[in-house]
């Protein structure tokens, strides 16, 4: 299996500023310095170079994850046999707001990049999502809740995505797409979450990240893990509900005290709310359905956006037309099977077995398929 000649990109979102919302005040979060952000691109980078990659794209910031991952660049001496893709930043003013990642992503839509990368949480996931179309995308997890997006190390992530651009792995073997919940608003907005949705009876959004319990009424989830941090947890500890699954979950919610069960669940980092439990029902995909609550606030992946009346009309959706992701897992699990890391020296090649699908460092070695 030979590598493509097409010109191989990526596009990489980087949110300097994930993981510093109000929940970290009140709660354990740990916040990822802008050094270490750096050296997470820097990494995927250096990992998807192994693979031929041709340009990065990447979107400005003034937090300092540019700077520092440029200096890194030049600067480590462990760097200087890897044959390093352009890195090009996006022609984007820079607000240090999520209008930031918002105009990046269309930027690589436009751009057609092979995968795009992004540093953040749930709220940043969903920001990008909303503009890349089907380009693959994959995740690492900095924000303060990471429903959406798994924990891997970031050198794994840049094999999988070189795996992916240059056709190691087949597509439809690694690619998975994800389910939305649509919400529009009197048909004039139409607001998704990738996660989920939040109806409080909040008099406004104030502080945009939601993580009091009290005014929580209604919850409408993609997917639910036991293991989530964050609104799905409530889900994820009553009623486990899967990606895969072609369902979701509804939730309605009320004080403990008036209710007959309840589940105390992490809200956020080393936060526990109880939160008492009025009935939960499956979501099924492509049925729409009215909302209970007559006045409050809409949070969509945990952040508080849209306020609501009586003489409203709120619809809730749940939808399978959500991001393209990349499972990095099966990936490389894949490309083992296959050898395609296996290495032979030149020297022993024959004239039939010469294939190349993994670029290696500049010497003398090419990986070939066994």
């Amino acid at each position: 299996m030979r590598t493509s000649n097409k010109n191989k990109s990526i596009g990489i979102v980087a949110n300097p500023y994930s993981s510093r919302d109000i929940r970290r005040l009140i709660s354990s979060a740990t916040s990822i310095q802008t050094v270490e952000r750096a050296n997470i691109v820097e990494r995927i980078i250096v990992s998807v170079a192994n693979f031929g990659l041709d340009r990065v794209y990447m979107m400005p910031d003034k937090g300092g994850i540019s700077s520092h991952l440029l200096r890194n660049l030049k600067t480590q001496q462990r760097l200087k046999d890897v044959d390093l893709p352009e890195i090009e930043f996006l022609d984007i003013p820079i607000t240090s707001t999520a209008e930031d990642s918002e105009n990046a992503a269309k930027l690589l839509f436009e751009k057609s990049v092979d995968a795009v990368l992004i540093l953040g949480g749930d709220g940043t996931h969903r920001v990008v999502a909303k503009e890349i179309g089907d380009i693959p995308m994959a995740s690492i997890s900095t924000g303060t809740n990471n429903a959406f997006p798994r924990f891997y190390e970031a050198t794994l992530i840049g094999m999988a995505i070189g795996l992916y651009i240059n056709g190691i792995v087949p597509a439809e073997e690694i690619l998975h797409k994800n389910k939305t919940i649509h919400v529009r608003l009197n048909d004039d907005v139409d607001e998704i979450a990738l996660v989920d949705v939040a109806i409080t009876n909040d008099q406004w959004v104030g502080a945009r990240a939601l993580w009091q319990m009290e005014n929580l009424k209604e919850l409408y989830l993609t997917f639910c893990e036991p293991s989530a941090i964050g609104m799905s947890s409530i889900g994820g500890l009553l009623k486990p509900v899967s990606r895969s699954q072609q369902n979701g979950l509804k939730v309605i919610t009320a004080a403990p005290d008036n209710c007959e069960q309840s589940v105390n669940c992490p809200i956020a980092p080393g936060l526990f709310e109880e939160v008492g439990i009025v009935s939960s029902d499956i979501l099924e995909v492509d049925e729409p359905c009215k909302i209970e609550t007559q006045y409050g606030v809409i949070a969509f992946d945990g952040e508080r956006e849209i306020e609501f009346k009586k003489q409203d009309d709120v619809v809730i959706e749940l939808k399978n037309d959500g991001p393209v992701t990349i499972d990095i897992n099966k990936a490389i699990e894949i490309a083992v099977k296959q050898g395609s890391f296996v290495k032979k020296k030149d020297k022993f090649l024959n004239q039939e077995n010469t294939d190349v699908v993994y670029k290696g460092s500049k010497t003398n070695e090419k990986v070939v398929s066994v």
